[in-house]
């Protein structure tokens, strides 16, 4: 009977460790379903908010975007305005044409193309008196009978005068007069 007795006691321990086991088992099964579900709560949530900060990123590149094709327009524009804009002007009683209306930049442009065109004209003229006086003779005085003498050797005086009188062999204005020589 003892072994009887104690076989019972070993059963009922065993029993009430099974029963403990499985309690314990259980509750580790619940805590389990519910850490799965806190994970997939915060996979969706994480996935949420990475949604949520794709959109609001893309949204501010967009943005972004737009604002540099804004100041890039915004720049061209006065750029453009330097350089000058397209204006409509009237044409006859229903028609209207476009006008090119220069800018403060082609403005200068002009005017300095203007002042280089007048200083290329005075050189050119100067180049062509040059030219005629290097072929013309220094004529000292007819009535003194003094050789003729190259210009080019006076060309830095400043003493010479038209000759008007048309000396010997000189058409009329062509000669040059020195009158320090």
């Amino acid at each position: 009977e003892q072994l009887q007795n104690e076989a019972w006691q070993h059963q009922s321990q065993l029993v009430e460790q099974l029963s403990s086991s499985q309690r314990q088992t259980e509750a580790l099964q619940g805590v389990l379903q519910q850490l799965q579900q806190d994970l997939t709560h915060a996979r969706s949530s994480s996935e949420e908010r990475e949604s949520i900060v794709r959109t609001a990123v893309s949204g501010l590149v967009v943005q972004l975007a737009m604002a540099e094709g804004s100041l890039a327009r915004l720049q061209l524009g006065l750029s453009i305005s330097r350089l000058g804009n397209l204006g409509v002007s009237r044409a006859g009683a229903l028609g209207f044409t476009e006008v090119w209306e220069d800018g403060p930049v082609m403005r200068e442009a002009a005017a300095r193309q203007a002042v280089l065109h007048k200083a290329r004209e005075e050189v050119e003229a100067a180049r062509k008196v040059r030219m005629r006086a290097a072929a013309l003779c220094c004529f000292i005085s007819a009535s003194s009978k003094t050789c003729v003498q190259v210009l080019s050797s006076h060309l830095a005086c400043q003493h010479f005068e038209q000759d008007k009188t048309g000396s010997k062999g000189s058409k009329e204005g062509e000669g040059v007069i020195c009158t320090t020589c």
